[in-house]
Parts: C-alpha cells; sequence; structure tokens
C-alpha cells in the first residue's frame, strides 16, 4: 500500500458516529458539484463518477444515524449547470454516471450550487450545508460566488470544500476558498479521489457530532506547506482550520 501524506493508512480518521452521540447529532447536507467538462475525459470522469458513487455506502458504514439523517444532492457542469441527483438521504442514494465534454463555467456553477443549499437552508431542518466542488478547470468570473461563499461560510452556514484536479487555477481557487478546506491530487495520484472522500467523510461526520458544528482537528493529518503562508503544523491544518491550510496528498 502507497502511504499517502495527508491521511492515515490505517484508516483511523475515518470515525463514525457511537451510541451516545448519535442523540446530540446533527443532520448534514452534502452538495456535490462536479465538473464534467471536456478536459475531464478519460480516467478523471471514471474514477470521479466511481468516487461519488462509493461517498453514501463509506458515511453509512456501521452508522444507520447516517443513513436518514444525511442527505446528498449531485450538480454537473460544464458550459451549463445541471442536477443531476435532487436531494435524497444518503440510504437512497442511486448512483450517477457523468460524461465528460464542453467548456467550463466555473462562476455560474458555484451561484448555481448556493441557490440549490439554500433550499435546505431555508427548510430549517439543516443548519449547515456542504459544498463540495471537484474540477480541473478555472473558465468563469466567481467574485460574485466568492463573496456569497464567504458570507455563509463566516454566518457558519456553509462549509466548501474544494478538490483542485491537476489543471485547475489556483488562484481562482483560493479565492473560492480562501484557502480553507481546499485540497489537490499530486504525487502520481492525479485521477484517484478516494483520500480526499476519506478526509470529506471524517468532516462531515465530525459535524453532525455537535448541535453547534465546528470541523475539530482530525487526528493523523498533517500539513504540507504549500507557500509562505501555511503552516507545517498546528493552526493551518490539511483539514481546513487554518486560514491558509492547503492539504496535499
Amino acid at each position: 500500500m502507497v502511504n499517502i501524506i495527508g491521511i492515515n493508512t490505517n484508516n483511523s480518521s475515518i470515525q463514525m458516529l457511537d451510541a451516545q452521540k448519535m442523540e446530540t447529532a446533527t443532520r448534514a447536507a452534502v452538495l456535490f458539484l462536479l465538473d464534467e467538462s471536456g478536459s475531464m475525459k478519460g480516467d478523471s470522469i471514471r474514477n470521479l463518477n466511481d468516487a461519488i458513487n462509493r461517498f453514501p455506502s463509506d458515511v453509512c458504514c456501521s452508522n444507520s444515524f447516517a443513513s436518514t439523517n444525511i442527505e446528498i444532492a449531485v450538480m454537473a457542469f460544464s458550459d451549463s449547470v445541471r442536477q443531476v441527483a435532487d436531494w435524497k438521504p444518503l440510504g437512497s442514494y442511486t448512483p450517477v454516471m457523468l460524461s465528460a465534454s464542453g467548456g467550463t463555467d466555473l462562476g455560474c456553477a458555484v451561484e448555481a450550487a448556493l441557490k440549490k443549499a439554500d433550499e435546505k437552508l431555508k427548510s430549517g431542518a439543516f443548519k449547515t450545508v456542504h459544498i463540495v466542488l471537484i474540477s480541473d478547470g478555472n473558465g468563469g468570473d466567481v467574485t460574485s460566488a466568492a463573496q456569497k461563499v464567504a458570507k455563509l461560510k463566516q454566518e457558519g452556514k456553509l462549509v466548501f470544500w474544494m478538490l483542485g484536479v491537476p489543471g485547475y487555477d489556483k488562484n481562482t481557487a483560493r479565492k473560492l476558498t480562501n484557502g480553507e478546506h481546499l485540497y489537490t491530487l499530486t504525487n502520481g495520484k492525479q485521477f484517484d479521489y478516494s483520500d480526499f472522500i476519506r478526509i470529506l467523510v471524517s468532516g462531515v461526520v465530525r459535524m453532525q457530532q455537535t448541535q453547534n458544528p465546528k470541523l475539530e482537528e482530525i487526528p493523523g493529518l498533517k500539513t504540507i506547506k504549500s507557500n509562505g503562508n501555511g503552516g507545517s503544523n498546528g493552526n493551518g491544518g490539511s483539514n481546513g482550520n487554518g486560514p491558509n491550510g492547503i492539504g496535499f496528498f
């Protein structure tokens, strides 16, 4: 087994809810926003389909609470944005199949995802929505979308995750994320999303464990300094707690 920097190889970072914590666990909504533009053809889109379709079973493993109290929706984008799967509990999830073609309008895609997330926030049943963007593109102006993301994050209503597939624009990514919960594939893992999904599973489940959702530091993860801003440990962890923490694996 290849050791990947930034995640436990013994899977101890994936901690499911125990019986004592289920009573106080919060409901969670996870919206995947997936790039299906032409540049994602081949292994990238095939492995993306596999990873997203494994996500429900990874979360629900030994966690019956999650199957009904975590909901998932899937949107995909290229030149335009489309809804692939509407909100459903993880236990009712039906696998999706994306195919790559067209250009990349990232700005419009994030705006559409924010509107979709707002459905859950307005319902009153969900305090926080996770938007998970996976993309190799940089098309479209994200300035307006980034401002809305920042506002919702500050209000505690949104956790915005991004996985940059090789070729993505780092400046655009940092504008959207402010360096928080931003990951990229390196070290020959160009089209293998499984490690990111493990981190995502752990983060979502941990947020369920409190009535005041807040991501905690995930044991076994360590920060890899990507530039002069991110620390090598402590507050800039690769789980995104620090203002410039960027996880590389």
